[in-house]
């Protein structure tokens, strides 16, 4: 069961009693303000130890071989956007799965599109918890972190989304 505590002067602390805290996360995205943005509600809310950013997939998949190389952690979750330039999202996730020991990273598609046919396709993969849509929210990571928790209670186990409507309702955007 997770617990989001309101602590003194605005501050939130994402707190599981059955997971324990996430050591690293990588966000990949080309745009540096959502970048920014996510990195201040991440740290603000205590989600992760560490936090790498990355502006397009290549870096990311090279950062993850290195640590793999020189066994340095590799990250407990991957967020992801679809729509980068030099290696869409589609293309990462694919590498991403060549590489054995990051198969079983979980993994959250971080992106503005809210496309049917992508959200779809994001069951083509396993280790694809969910499809997040922007901007990342407190709500947004509690969810995320009861998914890797393995909280199938909630959208079958899976964050998804169908329609504007839909994650409206939800409280998604």
């Amino acid at each position: 069961m997770l617990i989001i505590n309101y602590l003194t002067k605005g501050r939130f602390n994402c707190i599981s009693k059955t997971m324990s805290k996430i050591d690293l996360t990588y966000i990949v995205d080309d745009d540096e303000i959502i970048l920014y943005l996510a990195e201040k509600l991440i740290r603000k809310t205590n989600f992760c130890d560490r936090l790498e950013k990355f502006s397009n997939g290549w870096k990311a998949l090279d950062r993850l071989k290195f640590s793999i190389q020189v066994g340095e952690n590799i990250p407990n979750l991957i967020l992801f956007d679809l729509n980068m330039p030099e290696m869409n999202g589609w293309n990462f996730i694919e590498e991403l799965n060549q590489i054995t020991q990051a198969q079983n990273i979980p993994t959250f598609i971080f992106t503005s599109s809210i496309d049917p046919m992508d959200i779809e396709k994001s069951y083509e993969y396993e280790n694809v918890l969910g499809y997040i849509p922007k901007p990342l929210t407190t709500m947004k990571l509690d969810k995320m972190l009861r998914l890797m928790d393995g909280d199938n209670l909630i959208n079958n186990g899976r964050l998804r989304y169908f329609n504007y409507k839909d994650m409206f309702s939800r409280g998604v955007i």
